[in-house]
């Protein structure tokens, strides 16, 4: 500093001497200015260093990269200075600005020199204020440059590139400040004498530890130690007292404290060891104190070590900053450019990412150097050096790939370095990391080395000890207990060195982890030792070298555990740790099988255990095989004796462990013989699975048996843990066992079979009794079957039980009577309602819930007890026995408490059920004495009168069972109350209990404990009774049975009545009943008739549904019985009772065959045919019953109900007062109107099929008509509009008429069967009355204020959907109307989003609003149409009008039409809900809408991200190409040596067709305009870098310098193109169409003089001819456009010609036309017409453009005089395409909506782009143009009509073919003979009345009928085939 100093005073005197020569020399008094400041500096630098303050070299490195960053960023600032002053209007501006920008740079090298001089000493407070005021200087510069800058009136683009690296020299600035922040002090401690002294320290304690119990050895180590620690704790404070950290200071200071107090004890306790050598306490209390000291030893060194890895990590954090930031400042500036633009903006993305990296990282590294204390603040720094590594390398990756194409050669050469420095700076940066993590678990490992060590010393100590025979047993610990422990921790240690081997690489977790091995391996030698103590003396010395060798092993993995740490990683470091753990695994193993082998018995087990396995290996060997009878009962036999010896062995390893041997060596022997005899069993094995079956098991027990030895091993009294183990062992060998020997067949043969029949017999029972549910649905028809089979097997087993023949007889007649049985029970569940627990689980408490659960558990103890007899296992009986008393107990209790509660209700069921529970006692207290008798003395006999006990005790359960009554067995009465369910159920508990107890006969005459078979004799005799009743019972309890079977009783009971009745009427008895007349008979009979049809139609739809079938006859039976007494009443008034009573007999006697075919369970085929002549003869039963005068009654009755109705309508007129809601009238008027329909339809098919049955189908029309008169005035009471009201009224009145008028024409049929006139009338009548009925419909939904609005939102939906597809077609063609102001798109955007959201809100409301009425329903349909339609299309148009893009538009606007559309679809579901009509669309409709809505908003976003990636795209190549203008000549451009006029005139024409692409493509194709963008870059480098070569060739330098002036202003052009090209991008308007017209015609001038300056060049002739061809563009051009109107004209006469004579309309109105020919002819000659006006527009923009002379485009443009004739040519192909499909659909009928639209669509882009070119060259503003922008509008719109027509016409197409005007005249015709008709009736009624004499009938005269049909109301229209399209009327 000193030097620096002098230094500067020598350059200050050097410049006062240059002042003086020369005083008015403004350069050189700012030399003397700046060294006066390098004098200033110094001085504070000086003053600092001399009171201390050093800064770190990594601190210093960082503070000097950061300045020199602000130097460089303020150079680059003043380059961009000096460019942007050359545009600027003013020069003072300029001025000021340069002034700025040089007094910037001054001052940013003033800040550079002060960070050199004071960098070393940034510390001091004085130095760095000097920084901070050298800092702030720059910024008042820069900010006053950024000031001039705004205010200098230059270019925007270039104020912001001067902003921009003003904005980066502030970055800079902030770095440097932030890099003196994170400053610190320099280190002065010294650790390297530090550690000798500590590892001086340990070793004499470790001397230490090892001569305890030696008082000469004791005294002269505990002074060396203590001398040693001495040196230590004054080496400690020295490193504390020199530390400048007070962090690092105050941890040293403490460590060294805790070293001095264990020292002190450490003193103390070994002179109390040496003066009492023997004494046991003290020499334990000296061990601790050693291990205390050599862990305060460690905790120092480690403190040290620590803090020395944390201060290097922040070292190389800095470096790493350092040099980052010094490799991006060179990558940021013009020294790395490559000429590349998209290489450059790659290069300063990866540096910009990499500054932020290394601004995290300094962040990071600046805590930690203010909070040393803080690990985790260390460790947070380290966490950040691993994250930002990425970024930073990806930097340095970056500018080795930019490297070598950088132009510069020394900024080339400046990047590659910096690179290099970099990545050397940050790997030392992540090594430092990895060794504070090595550093941060090396103290813990120390301290875990050093307990190894003390217990290393502890280990030697009693090993001299059973060297010499003075060993004594420690009374502290048991030896089982010392076992135990060694066990127990030997499993802890291997975990823990598992734990080590994945955590070697984890530095923050080694520490813990080594602590926790050293803890567990000092706890296993502990225990070794006490072990040891307990033993003889070989065996005590054998165990501690064991011990020895273990902690020796442990020792090494620590060692290897902190390499591998510290390596982080390295494959060798990893591959030795991984030894370590092996050596350290066999050691421990061998401890513990030292230790284990002491014991009595364990060597023998663990060689028990090895000749197992071994035999093991014999298994699956060749054997003889012999019976396999014979050959289980052998396995079998062993088995047991294995069992026997298994259990031995566990019981002496518990109990004493001196007979564990002879018990292990007794499995060894015994289960080769296992082997043996599994060999044989497996080869005479019925089948390989089976054989395979017993190998592994026997495989399996060798397994278990192994690890019950070793269990069984190392098993002691003291430690629960073993003998849990051993107990979970030896479980696993009795399973294994049991699995064995059932394998065995050592039954009687068929007693398998047997015992697998009752077994599912009492599964049967089980779920009978509401145990299970069954297992699957059975019939009734499977039961009867099964019943039958139950039958006959049982019959077979009583045989063979009774003739005592062979018992494999016996099998397929039990296995057979099994299965019946099983179905019989699932079948009676099916039949009873499913599983009976249901009904438990419902009544609660009943014997269901207190009897199945413990006899269940007595048939599982009772099957646990047979497995222990056929085992042999006494433990087994012991625990099963009990078990059964218990289960048993509680059974007998709980059926006792059953019969209790049965006293009141069922005496003697009571009594049966205490009678039934006695047995069970008996019997458990029979099973529990020959349970104790078999346990103590095993023997056959005691076995075989052990399992017949337990069968006597199982069937007592199930007769216990069995005797429980029904509903509380079961507790299924709680669903089911049916006696017959009752009964079936009853009956086939008693057989499945009869077929149990002939099964368990059997079974006892099988195994020899019964001989008696009269006993299966007598219980197949009940079971053959019981099956009778069962069968009854079942064919009771089928569903529909009983009904079906009344039904048939009460109808023969009915036909009985009718000829009782007409007896009595022929002998004149039959009276009358009082008060009653003959039609009220006949009306009251038709109510029960109607009912009996209507039974009947169900009867045959339910044909298969016997519940459904049995409710029919039920209501048949019933409907007929009330018939049969009407019909008396009838027959008693009537003058022929014979015409009253025959019909009514006949009905009767066809439906009883109908039934009695049922019963009999006919098939449907033949059951059909009955019921339907039943059918006939009920319906016209009545009108038998009337006769023909009777017949005219039932009508005259339903006319007379269309007279009251008429006048309750009329009524309502005048005084509506209603008493119902409109909810309920609504309702009510909807089932009249359907009720009416429905009778009409019958009426109508009746009088087609039969016009004398006419008359019952009548009463229904007479009670329809009545509901619709009452209805009908609750409806008008309201509505409360007038008009409304009396619309609704007269739709009501006229219904009313056409039925008055359809029931006369029924009366005229019903007389005149046979006549056609009058069943043509009849037809049309009924066409009247469902049309009224449709009109009373529409005017209900016009009076429903709900209704309404909803129709009117469905109308205003569709038309909003219209008008957003034609703005869609219109956008996609260029023309989309723009009437909206310039605003903002996110403003606007926003407020579609809005409008959508509340859209999909607004749909999702119209779910509730259907339940809200007509307020209700009306506010939700005109919320959606306003939120859906009005505010949806508003902004959709408002946002697509902010777009540039034509396609984006289009998209846009089609979004939101499907909006509209969905919305529309939505509303249709809503008033059909709303209406009663269908529920379940409306729904998947609003969800639709909120898709629609969703798939809206994306469409949206994804125009606004396409248009900032095109602004993008342009500002960048706008950039790129600014500075190859501003460098040119300078850039190095490659060398071209083809660059000749020829290749200079070719990129002009690229560049010429890219500019025209680009300037077409705006605001149509974003993708389009990308492209052109990059290819006009293209060209523009071609173009300069060809100029600079070609430029050597010119003549002189007048045309050298023209060309490449030309050159320049080519790309400047070319940038001003970019601008307005991005703005109108943005936004079309007409401003921004002139400016972008504007800048690409001063490209294209450019280009002109681009080429007239290669013309001076020499050989440039045919070059230039390129770009001029001579060609007469301007006359080529008129010639297409003409050509391409004679083609149009021509596809128009095409398109006439398919309609000879026809003249084309309107093209608007040609969806009006009724012929679709028509329509189409309108469209497509109206289109063609259009696209010729365009042309017609297009060849006046031309001419207007030739008139400029030798300046117009066609001369200065070529490239767009031939898009333009491109673009005309593709006019003329498209309007022919169209014209073709036009034909094809009129000539061929072949017309596809698709193509249709195709066409369209081609023709309006096509027509888009000819207007485009057109309008490139012109004035926007000009008429002309205005008006050939009309003319595309049309095109537009006039495109959207077409695809509308070829969508009709499509429908049309496909639509049936009908004439119309066939139809209008029928029509007529049919009208015509109504009148005809109507007017005869009448004078036939007046004739008649004149023959007898009185007035007109009580008929009246005819109805006139109801003119012009219904009222027209229909919105929708039809087409037929014919040509002409039906409108709705």
């Amino acid at each position: 500093t000193a030097r620096s100093v002098a230094d500067a005073v020598a350059k200050l005197l050097a410049a006062a001497d240059d002042v003086q020569n020369s005083p008015h020399d403004q350069d050189k008094r700012r030399a003397l200015h700046a060294a006066m400041k390098q004098i200033e500096d110094n001085r504070a630098a000086l003053l600092a260093a001399a009171r201390g303050y050093s800064t770190t070299k990594p601190d210093q490195e960082l503070l000097l990269a950061a300045a020199k960053a602000v130097a460089e960023a303020t150079a680059k600032l003043l380059q961009s200075t000096q460019n942007t002053s050359n545009s600027m209007t003013s020069p003072n501006h300029k001025q000021s600005a340069l002034a700025e920008a040089r007094d910037a740079l001054a001052a940013a090298q003033s800040l550079l020199n002060a960070c050199k001089t004071m960098g070393p000493v940034a510390l001091d407070p004085d130095c760095k204020g000097q920084l901070l005021k050298a800092a702030r200087r720059l910024q008042s510069h820069i900010q006053s440059l950024e000031s001039a800058a705004a205010n200098s009136g230059a270019p925007q683009p270039q104020v912001d590139g001067l902003l921009n690296a003003a904005r980066d020299v502030q970055d800079a600035i902030a770095a440097l400040l932030n890099a003196a922040e994170a400053s610190e002090a320099k280190p002065t401690q010294n650790l390297g004498a530090f550690a000798k002294k500590a590892k001086n320290v340990l070793a004499a304690n470790a001397k230490l530890a090892a001569s305890v119990g030696q008082p000469p050895e004791i005294l002269k180590n505990t002074k060396a130690t203590a001398q040693a620690s001495g040196e230590l704790v004054v080496a400690a404070k020295v490193v504390a007292k020199n530390d400048e950290d007070e962090a690092s200071r105050k941890r040293l200071l403490e460590s060294a404290r805790r070293v001095a107090d264990a020292t002190k004890r450490l003193v103390d306790d070994a002179k109390k060891n040496s003066q009492r050598p023997h004494d046991e306490s003290a020499r334990g209390r000296l061990t601790e104190s050693t291990r205390g000291l050599a862990q305060a030893v460690n905790q120092v060194v480690g403190d040290a070590a620590r803090t020395a890895a944390e201060r290097e990590l922040r070292a190389k954090a800095k470096l790493a900053v350092a040099a980052t930031t010094a490799l991006a400042s060179v990558a940021k500036t013009g020294k790395a450019d490559t000429g590349d633009y998209d290489l450059d903006g790659q290069l300063l993305n990866a540096a910009n990412d990499a500054l932020l990296a290394a601004g995290s990282l300094l962040n990071a590294s600046k805590a930690a150097s203010q909070q040393k204390e803080n690990a985790a603040v260390q460790a947070e720094l380290s966490k950040v050096a691993r994250q930002t590594a990425p970024q930073q390398f990806s930097l340095v990756t970056q500018c080795k790939a930019s490297g070598p194409r950088v132009r510069d050669q020394k900024g080339k050469q400046q990047l590659l370095m910096a690179a290099k420095r970099a990545a050397e700076a940050i790997k030392d940066l992540l090594a430092a990391s990895k060794a504070m993590g090595a550093a941060t678990g090396a103290a813990e490992i120390e301290v875990a080395l050093e307990a190894l060590s003390v217990e290393d010393a502890t280990i030697d100590s009693t090993a001299l000890k059973a060297d010499s025979g003075m060993l004594q047993p420690d009374g502290n610990v048991k030896k089982s207990q010392a076992l135990g422990n060694v066990n127990n921790s030997a499993n802890k240690l291997g975990s823990a060195t598992k734990t080590m081997t994945h955590s070697a690489n984890q530095p923050e977790k080694l520490g813990v982890v080594a602590k926790q091995v050293a803890q567990e391996s000092v706890a296993v030698t502990t225990a070794a030792r006490q072990t040891a103590s307990h033993c003889e003396q070989r065996t005590a010395v054998e165990v501690l070298e064991k011990a020895k060798k273990l902690n020796k092993a442990s020792q090494m993995l620590m060692e290897n555990a902190a390499a591998s740490a510290a390596s982080a990683g390295d494959a060798g470091a990893q591959g030795m740790l991984l030894n370590a753990a092996k050596h350290l695994a066999q050691a421990l193993a061998e401890l513990t099988d030292c230790c284990n082998d002491s014991e009595p018995g364990s060597k023998e087990c663990e060689a028990a255990a090895n000749a197992v396995m071994q035999a093991a290996n014999q298994l699956g060997q060749r054997a003889q095989p012999t019976d396999f009878k014979q050959a289980s009962v052998e396995l079998a036999s062993v088995a047991k004796a294995l069992s026997g010896a298994s259990t031995q062995a566990s019981t002496a390893a518990q109990r004493n462990k001196r007979q564990l041997a002879p018990a292990a060596n007794q499995v060894a022997r015994t289960y080769p013989q296992v082997v043996a005899a599994a060999n044989v069993a497996a080869a005479s094995a019925q089948s390989p699975a089976e054989a395979q079956q017993i190998t592994r098991t026997a495989r399996l027990l060798a397994e278990t048996l192994a690890a019950q030895l070793r269990a069984a091993k190392v098993a002691s009294s003291d430690d629960p843990q073993s003998i849990a183990q051993l107990q979970e062992a030896s479980q696993s060998v009795s399973d294994s066992i049991g699995d064995l020997l059932k394998l065995c067949d050592t039954t009687n043969p068929g007693q398998r079979e047997l015992s697998s029949a009752i077994e599912t017999v009492r599964s049967a029972l089980d779920r009978l009794n509401g145990g299970a549910p069954p297992n699957q649905s059975r019939s009734i028809d499977e039961l009867q079957k099964a019943a039958n089979t139950a039958t006959r097997a049982a019959d077979g087993v009583a045989q063979c039980c009774a003739t005592g023949g062979n018992h494999t007889q016996l099998v397929p007649p039990a296995r057979a009577l099994a299965q019946a049985t099983d179905i019989i029970a699932d079948a009676t569940q099916t039949a009873v309602g499913g599983n009976a627990s249901n009904g438990a689980a419902k009544s609660g408490g009943g014997a269901g819930s207190r009897l199945t659960a413990p006899a269940s558990r007595t048939h599982d103890a009772l099957s646990r007890l047979e497995t222990a007899i056929n085992t042999n296992d006494r433990q087994g009986l012991v625990t099963s026995a009990k078990a059964i008393a218990m289960a048993c107990g509680e059974l007998v209790g709980a059926a006792r408490g059953v019969a209790n509660e049965m006293k009141t209700t069922d005496e003697s069921g009571s009594r049966a059920l205490l009678a039934a529970a006695q047995p069970v006692a008996n019997a458990t207290a029979k099973l529990v004495s020959t349970t104790k008798a078999n346990a103590q003395q095993p023997s056959p006999s005691n076995a075989q009168a052990n399992i017949a006990a337990a069968r006597a005790l199982g069937a007592s359960v199930d007769g216990l069972l069995s005797a429980a009554p029904y509903e509380e067995a079961t507790a299924a009465s709680a669903s089911n109350d049916d006696a017959n369910s009752s009964a079936l159920l009853a009956s086939a508990r008693a057989l499945v209990f009869q077929v149990a107890q002939l099964l368990q006969t059997s079974q006892g005459i099988i195994d020899g404990s019964s001989v008696d078979g009269n006993e299966a004799k007598s219980v197949s005799g009940d079971i053959q009774t019981t099956v009778q009743e069962l069968l009854v019972a079942a064919r009771d309890a089928q569903p529909g049975f009983k009904e079906l079977a009344a039904a048939v009783a009460s109808m023969e009971g009915s036909v009985s009545d009718l000829d009782n009745a007409a007896i009595d009427a022929d002998v004149g008895i039959l009276e009358p009943t009082p008060g009653k007349s003959l039609p009220q008979c006949h009306q009251a009979l038709a109510p029960h008739i109607k009912q009996i049809a209507t039974a009947v139609q169900s009867m045959l739809k339910s044909i298969r549904d016997p519940v459904a079938m049995g409710d029919a006859a039920t209501k048949i039976a019933a409907g007929m019985a009330a018939a049969v007494e009407e019909c008396k009443d009838a027959a008693s008034l009537s003058s022929e009772p014979s015409s009253q009573l025959s019909p009514c007999s006949d009905a009767a006697s066809k439906l009883r065959e109908t039934l009695l075919a049922l019963q009999q369970r006919k098939p449907p085929n033949e059951i059909a045919p009955v019921a339907k002549s039943a059918m006939e003869a009920v319906v016209s039963m009545l009108n038998q019953m009337r006769g023909g005068g009777a017949g005219g009654k039932a009508i005259d009755e339903a006319l007379a109900e269309c007279q009251r109705a008429a006048q309750a309508i009329e009524n309502a007129r005048n005084n509506a007062r209603p008493a119902q809601s409109w909810e309920d009238a609504r309702g009510g008027l909807g089932s009249a109107v359907q009720a009416l329909d429905t009778a009409l339809a019958s009426a109508h098919a009746t009088g087609q099929r039969n016009a004398k049955n006419l008359p019952p189908s009548t009463i229904g029309l007479g009670s329809a008509v009545k509901s619709i008169g009452a209805a009908s005035g609750e409806v008008a009471g309201h509505i409360s509009d007038d008009s409304a009201r009396d619309d609704f009224i007269e739709s009501a009145a006229a219904v009313v008429k056409s039925l008055t008028n359809f029931l006369q024409q029924t009366k005229a049929l019903y007389n005149e069967p046979n006549n056609q006139d009058f069943k043509d009338a009849f037809s049309t009548a009924n066409s009247n009355v469902a049309g009224s009925l449709r009109m009373l419909t529409e005017a209900l939904d016009e009076a429903d204020g709900g209704a309404r609005a909803c129709l009117e939102a469905i109308e205003k939906l569709g038309a909003i959907g219209a008008e957003l597809s034609k703005a869609a077609l219109m956008a996609a063609a260029g023309s989309f109307d723009d009437t909206a102001g310039e605003q903002e798109f996110e403003a606007v955007q926003a407020q579609l989003e809005r409008a959508a959201n509340q859209a999909a809100q607004s749909a999702q409301s119209l779910a509730g609003a259907t339940k809200q009425g007509p307020s209700g329903m009306a506010s939700a349909a005109n919320h959606i149409a306003g939120a859906a339609g009005d505010a949806v299309r508003d902004a959709a148009r408002q946002t697509a009008a902010q777009m540039g893009d034509a396609r984006a538009q289009a998209r846009l606007l089609n979004a939101a039409h499907d909006v509209a559309i969905a919305a529309q679809s939505a509303v249709t579901a809503a008033k059909k809900a709303y209406t009663g009509v269908d529920q379940s669309a409306l729904q998947p409709a609003v969800q639709d809408v909120q898709a629609k809505v969703a798939a809206l908003v994306k469409v949206s976003k994804e125009a606004e991200a396409e248009a900032s990636e095109v602004a993008i795209e342009l500002d960048k190549a706008r950039s790129y190409v600014l500075g190859l203008v501003e460098r040119f000549p300078t850039p190095p451009f490659r060398v071209n040596p083809q660059a000749t006029p020829k290749s200079l005139v070719t990129a002009a024409i690229s560049l010429a067709e890219a500019s025209s692409s680009l300037s077409a493509s705006v605001g149509h194709a974003q993708e389009d305009v990308i492209g052109a963008t990059k290819n006009s870059a293209r060209a523009t480098e071609a173009i300069l870098r060809d100029a600079k070569h070609a430029s050597k060739t010119a003549p002189n330098d007048q045309a050298r310098q023209q060309l490449c002036n030309a050159a320049c202003a080519t790309g400047q052009a070319l940038a001003d193109l970019y601008i307005a090209a991005k703005q109108q991008s943005k936004r079309q308007t007409l401003a921004g169409k002139k400016k972008l017209s504007e800048a690409s015609d001063s490209v294209i001038d450019r280009i002109g003089e681009l080429v007239d300056a290669v013309a001076l060049l020499p050989n440039s002739a045919d070059a230039v001819r390129m770009y001029r061809s001579g060609e007469d563009l301007e006359t080529l051009a008129a010639r297409a456009l003409d050509d391409a109107k004679q083609r149009i004209a021509a596809a128009q006469q095409t398109i006439l010609a398919t309609q000879p004579g026809y003249q084309p309309g309107p093209a608007d109105d040609a969806l009006q036309q009724p012929k679709m020919e028509h329509a189409m002819v309108d469209a497509s000659h109206g289109l063609a017409d259009a696209v010729g006006t365009v042309l017609q527009c297009a060849q006046t923009a031309q001419s207007a453009l030739a008139a400029a002379g030798a300046s117009n485009a066609f001369k200065r443009d070529p490239t767009w005089a031939k898009g333009l004739i491109a673009s005309a040519d593709s006019v003329a192909d498209a309007v022919e395409a169209m014209a073709q499909v036009a034909v094809n659909a009129i000539s061929k009928s072949l017309c596809e909506k698709s193509q249709v639209e195709k066409v369209a669509k081609d023709v309006a882009s096509t027509s888009a782009r000819l207007v485009a070119t057109s309008r490139a060259k012109a004035d926007p503003s000009d008429p002309t143009q205005q008006q050939l922008a009309g003319a595309q509008k049309r095109v537009a719109q006039i495109s959207a009509v077409l695809v509308a027509v070829g969508g009709e016409y499509e429908e049309y197409l496909n639509a049936p073919a009908i004439d119309p005007l066939k139809v209008e005249e029928e029509a007529i015709q049919q009208q015509i003979k109504i009148l005809q008709l109507q007017k005869r009736i009448a004078k036939q009624k007046a004739q008649m009345a004149r023959l007898r004499g009185g007035g007109a009938s009580n008929g009246g005269g005819a109805a006139p009928a109801v003119r012009g049909g219904m009222r027209g109301r229909g919105r929708g229209r039809g087409r037929g085939r014919g040509g002409m399209r039906g409108r709705g009327m």
